[in-house]
């Protein structure tokens, strides 16, 4: 078998899932350079809306609202184990979930 690196060296296929074959490749590593957004909150208070001292105070979030890479095309906060041995491999993880939340306030 031939050493992907293009230097034409052979090495065996054993030798090769013993050592080389289990560390990542030129080709699977990725600038992780990112901009993520985790939270956006407006709020707006009312307040003596209905009398002295009763307002209300509206609020719309977002978690994830979004997320700009430059280079890799996974999520480098997700990881597949505990570890930091496998960081930034998403295989079989789910993509991180966007949530919106409107809160309505009520002071009486």
């Amino acid at each position: 078998m031939y050493l992907p690196d293009n230097s034409g060296r052979k090495i065996s296929i054993r030798k090769y899932y013993e050592t080389i074959g289990n560390w990542p490749m030129e080709d699977h590593i990725y600038n992780a350079t990112s901009f993520r957004m985790r939270d956006i909150s407006l709020s707006y208070a009312m307040p003596n809306l209905f009398a002295a001292n009763k307002g209300l105070t509206v609020q719309f979030s977002v978690k994830n609202a979004f997320f700009i890479y430059k280079d890799s095309p996974v999520d480098p906060d997700i990881s597949m184990t505990a570890s930091n041995g496998l960081g930034g491999i998403d295989n079989y993880a789910l993509p991180t979930t966007r949530s919106y939340a409107l809160t309505l306030k009520l002071n009486f």
